[in-house]
């Protein structure tokens, strides 16, 4: 349950008990909050910034692959969405996605700033699982 630098300063992470070490699925948690979501978040928003961009909406009906791919699927229901809305709609939501992606990095460094002002939760995965040390 211990990394090499955990087990060099003798600490163990645990729950919000203080009195056991996470469960699986606090730990699967964890893993999911502090990986996957800002991968899929990041990649969502660069999605969608492309397709608010294109300069005409391109087919929804594009020939899907036979493997499954989340991320295609994704991609097509964000297509269909941007093709519902106007050209104008379609350019004034450009800086309203530049100004999120902008806001989840300062979110990001605000997260850090209060670790480093309290000492506790460093990832913001760690907050989310209340996985501490």
């Amino acid at each position: 349950y211990q990394t090499l630098g955990e087990e060099y300063v003798s600490i163990i992470q645990v729950d919000p008990s203080k009195r056991r070490i996470p469960s699986r699925m606090r730990r699967t948690a964890l893993i999911f909050f502090h990986t996957f979501v800002p991968y899929l978040l990041d990649k969502v928003l660069i999605c969608i910034e492309n397709e608010l961009e294109a300069e005409a909406p391109q087919s929804s009906h594009q020939q899907m692959s036979r493997t499954w791919r989340p991320l295609s699927h994704v991609r097509l229901w964000i297509q269909r969405a941007v093709g519902m809305l106007t050209e104008s709609q379609r350019k004034s939501l450009i800086p309203l996605v530049f100004a999120l992606q902008q806001g989840i990095t300062l979110l990001y460094r605000l997260h850090v700033a209060v670790f480093y002002i309290t000492g506790a939760f460093y990832h913001i995965g760690k907050r989310a699982s209340g996985v501490s040390y």
